[in-house]
């Protein structure tokens, strides 16, 4: 079915949709119905928003398709022309029709997505002029702002995703790079300033909103692994989970108890790992359409109300079947997004976001952990211990985890393990699998642990990660080299992002200072246990574990030996626990250093510019 240019009717019938069920609860249904009557309102011609985006819709349709398409449209025309129908009744009216009409032809708006998705890859070509179509389109927008702050939001649009498409990922994996500048620009700007562009039109190809469209899907998937990783714990389940235990979601007794059948039908599928993640999606949804034969009145707010993977921006459970559709027709059989070095940024279940923020040196992270995986088993100067045990062992101590005794004793005895399988002579492949197999072992017994541990921090002056992101950059070694027996040689590199134009205050070379201890304290310290009794609600009570694990890891940890090193540190930290949630980055990202340096912001924004 064709349907380029149908996504504006679909998108104006989804909004009466969601006007009529307004109880869903949710910020953006609530947003909706406040402003329904503008769309049946009508100008000085009769004609309204919902009318022009059916009849707009009609010009892209034939055959069959436009003669069904005609008989809802004359029906909504006909309603919308009796004047003795007050709005709210038009609106009903028309939803209801609306909604008949998907229940008939429900593969529309999945029909219309998938066309796009087969047409997005043209409109990253970079041509003899440097841009793609994409670019060229936000310039002309550029050169129409209608004031500062969206000529300088839109400049910033451009350099991040010129900076992706001359880059040499695979076309796909660009679609995921450019939705994470879509989502920074959301973090920075705000949600509303990215509605001014989203209406964008790109050559003959549509709206930027439809492009973005495409780009999220490629990023839900790119999300998978994350969505799965955990078990038991993954982040998938928990989503369903965390709906089923809120007291204010609309579920019956009945309900909730069928959500957690639901979920236990799932952990076995989960937990098989000769699974690939796309055949466990596959799987999900084939067990989701079986539940549904017997309980087909809770898919729609099984779809809308459940949220799965909010730590990496996935989405609601509705996305997650509809990526699947989306990349069965896209990619078939796929497993992964081509070009994707991982399934995007490795996430522990009930921790903060993973940072993403700086990013790893060009958006590479399992490449850059290939690079130094290596060192992980050699000991710095002046060190008995190599650098995994010795950090681990920093981190078992930091009461920010809030182990108990015998807890930080049976961590430093699998501690002790690993530094004794780091003095083995062999290749780093043979030695980082007996440090998994020791690590499956403690989690028969400290399976509690799990999420903790993962969340050690290890090589902060490289801003490795994690010791969950070694096992897991362990996991795609072993796919990548089944045969186990060296470290996979690196990509090419690609093009250097050039820097952003950001507004900076804050002096770099002078920032040293903030982390040089005096009588025991630290300026950088001191000024964020300061303002963090600003903060409203819980916020500061949140965040004080993180400004002791900066105190510890960052501004007393003898191994970051340069300024830079320890900007980077601490800019892993403070975005490991700001991530993308707005409250935090408000608060935290405003915070003034004591000596009248600047702000946290721009601290971080001095990450990467520094030398060491």
């Amino acid at each position: 079915m064709c349907c380029r240019g149908v996504v504006l009717a679909f998108s104006v019938a989804l909004l009466f949709l969601g006007s009529v069920e307004a109880g869903s609860g949710s910020q953006e249904s609530r947003d909706k119905f406040s402003k329904r009557g503008s769309c049946v309102k009508k100008d000085q011609n009769g004609d309204c928003p919902l009318k022009e985006g059916l009849h707009n819709a009609s010009l892209q349709l034939s055959g069959s398709d436009l003669v069904n398409f005609n008989v809802v449209v004359d029906q909504v025309n006909e309603i919308l022309s009796n004047a003795s129908l007050t709005d709210d009744e038009q609106i009903s009216a028309c939803g209801y029709l609306l909604l008949i009409f998907f229940k008939h032809f429900n593969d529309f708006c999945d029909v219309a997505q998938q066309v796009d998705g087969e047409q997005t890859e043209g409109l990253l070509f970079v041509g003899s002029d440097g841009d793609c179509d994409v670019t060229r389109a936000l310039k002309h927008k550029c050169a129409a702002a209608s004031s500062g702050m969206q000529l300088h939001e839109c400049q910033w649009l451009v350099s991040q995703i010129h900076s992706v498409i001359i880059g040499s990922d695979d076309v796909h994996y660009k679609h995921v790079l450019i939705e994470e500048v879509f989502q920074d620009f959301e973090a920075q700007f705000g949600a509303a300033d990215f509605e001014a562009f989203s209406e964008i039109q790109i050559t003959s190809f549509g709206f930027l909103g439809q492009f973005r469209r495409v780009c999220k899907q490629f990023h839900r998937l790119a999300n998978i692994h994350n969505l799965f990783m955990g078990g038991n714990n993954c982040a998938f389940l928990q989503g369903i989970n965390a709906s089923a235990q809120d007291s204010n979601a609309p579920w019956s007794r009945s309900d909730r108890t069928q959500l957690l059948d639901f979920i236990s039908s799932l952990q076995i599928v989960i937990n098989d790992n000769t699974l690939a993640d796309f055949d466990k999606m596959r799987a999900c949804v084939h067990a989701f359409r079986q539940f549904l034969l017997t309980f087909e009145f809770m898919e729609a707010r099984m779809r809308i109300l459940i949220s799965v993977g909010s730590q990496f921006n996935f989405g609601s459970f509705g996305d997650f079947f509809d990526c699947f559709s989306f990349m069965s027709v896209i990619q078939p059989g796929v497993t992964g997004v081509p070009g994707a070095p991982v399934s995007g940024a490795t996430q522990l279940p009930n921790s903060p976001p993973s940072p993403c923020r700086p990013e790893l040196p060009h958006r590479k992270p399992l490449w850059f952990r290939f690079s130094h995986f290596e060192h992980l088993f050699s000991a710095r100067a002046g060190q008995s211990q190599c650098i995994m045990a010795n950090d681990m062992t920093n981190d078992c101590s930091n009461s920010s985890y809030g182990l108990t005794r015998a807890e930080q004793t049976s961590t430093l005895d699998l501690i002790s393990n690993i530094q004794a399988h780091s003095q083995q002579a062999g290749i780093a492949m043979t030695i980082a699998q007996n440090i998994v197999i020791d690590w499956k072992q403690f989690l028969k017994i400290n399976n509690f642990l799990f999420a903790s541990i993962r969340e050690f921090s290890i090589f902060l002056e490289v801003i490795f990660g994690s010791f969950g992101d070694f096992l897991d950059c362990f996991d795609i070694m072993c796919v990548l080299n089944p045969s186990g027996t060296e470290v996979p040689s690196l990509p090419p590199m690609t093009t250097p992002m050039p820097p952003t134009t950001t507004m900076m205050t804050g002096n770099c070379a002078t920032a040293g200072p903030l982390f040089q201890l005096n009588n025991n304290h630290s300026i950088v310290v001191d000024s964020l246990y300061t303002d963090c009794n600003s903060y409203n609600g819980t916020q500061c009570v949140n965040f004080k574990p993180y400004i002791l694990k900066i105190d510890n890891s960052v501004v007393r940890n003898t191994t970051l030996t340069t300024d830079g090193q320890r900007i980077n540190a601490f800019a892993y930290i403070i975005t490991q626990y700001c991530g993308t949630n707005s409250q935090r980055l408000f608060w935290v990202m405003n915070s003034q250093m004591s000596n009248g340096w600047g702000s946290v912001q721009q601290l971080c924004n001095c990450n990467g510019t520094m030398s060491g």
